[in-house]
């Protein structure tokens, strides 16, 4: 299994990201191919923050709705 196979998001405000909507419709992507598109996304954003010295696993309590929350 891939590592990308095994990484996990959090959240993804899929309906507000013209990109993913754009890769969709434009390309005519099936599901497969937008996992992994959506995959390779958070590789870059795990990167981006690690660079700075963030751990996205540490961002998972502000990230993750809870609709119980007020």
């Amino acid at each position: 299994m891939s590592k990308l196979a095994d990484a996990v998001v959090y959240t993804l405000d899929a309906r507000g990201n013209v990109m993913l909507e754009v890769i969709r419709n434009h390309f005519n992507v099936g599901p497969e191919r937008m996992h992994h598109e959506i995959q390779q996304m958070l590789a870059k954003t795990k990167s981006v923050l690690s660079r700075k010295g963030i751990e996205y696993i540490k961002l998972k309590s502000a990230l993750v709705p809870k609709p119980k929350r007020r």
